[in-house]
């Protein structure tokens, strides 16, 4: 990482932090000047500033010098065990909702021959309705 790259974000902590030059300059200690060579480039800034910024603006080392955090292989292992624990949790759950669905689905079916046999007795019972009302009719006549 260059000076050019650190210098960057340090410039952007302090926005984000909403400090202006004079106040970082004391919380690091250091004259308004010193603080002013370190933004524009003029003053290296791998030394013992960086440190002295980080600890003053509750910012890692490492995110002033790579502009971002390495994210910790114990973190990434733990990240796993949830996204383990997580898809046991929604398995465990999927399995009683799969037998009620097709417990549902059964129930559907079933319903649907009663309509179809209650649809074929209204059809056969109009087909004697309408006999009856012709013998009737003719009977009538």
């Amino acid at each position: 990482m260059d000076d050019a790259t650190i210098k960057g974000n340090i410039l952007r902590k302090r926005t984000e932090l909403r400090l202006s030059q004079k106040e970082m300059a004391a919380r690091l200690d250091i004259s308004l000047n010193a603080y002013r060579k370190i933004e524009s480039g003029k003053t290296r800034i791998i030394n013992e500033h960086v440190q002295a910024f980080a600890e003053r603006t509750g910012t890692s080392l490492s995110s002033l010098v790579l502009g971002f955090d390495p994210v910790d292989p114990q973190e990434v292992q733990s990240l796993e065990d949830i996204r383990e624990a997580f898809r046991k949790q929604a398995l465990a759950q999927q399995a009683p909702l799969l037998e009620e669905l097709e417990r549902l689905r059964a129930e559907n079916a079933r319903l649907r021959e009663k309509i179809a046999d209650k649809e074929a007795l209204i059809k056969s019972e109009q087909k004697l309705i309408r006999r009856y009302e012709k013998e009737l009719s003719e009977h009538a006549k």
